[in-house]
């Protein structure tokens, strides 16, 4: 059986998430995207969602002919204790809700490579496979 670690890092610019092999004791994997989200302007049936992040992001907002709502460093109003949230398609974001929409989507990639849902084990702050 094998345990996998997770090590996150959100960054301005880009955010990374290593995966580390217990039993190998070594990374197995590094994944980087740019730390962007772009919620789209108009959803279709069928969109999955109505955000992407990451290359996807620049894309999709260049394609959408930059009509919907843009994201980049996100980071930076972490410290501001003037914001307090946004309203993106009648929805309200505070920080915290976009930087979890960047990390949720580094993890997905994440459980794609380990073939499973990682989640932190009750005896070990690790997910098994």
């Amino acid at each position: 059986m094998s345990k996998f670690l997770y090590g996150i890092d959100f960054g301005t610019t880009n955010s990374a998430l290593s995966i580390f092999d217990e039993d190998k004791r070594e990374i197995i994997s590094t994944i980087s995207i740019p730390s962007l989200i772009y919620f789209k302007h108009a959803l279709t049936s069928a969109d999955k969602g109505n955000y992407v992040v990451g290359e996807q992001a620049i894309e999709e907002y260049l394609s959408d002919g930059m009509k919907g709502r843009f994201i980049k460093s996100i980071k930076q109003i972490l410290s501001r204790t003037t914001f307090t949230e946004t309203r993106i398609q009648n929805r309200r974001y505070n920080a915290s809700d976009l930087v979890t929409l960047i990390l949720k989507d580094l993890k997905e990639i994440a459980d794609k490579i380990i073939g499973f849902d990682c989640k932190k084990s009750d005896n070990w702050p690790a997910c098994f496979l």
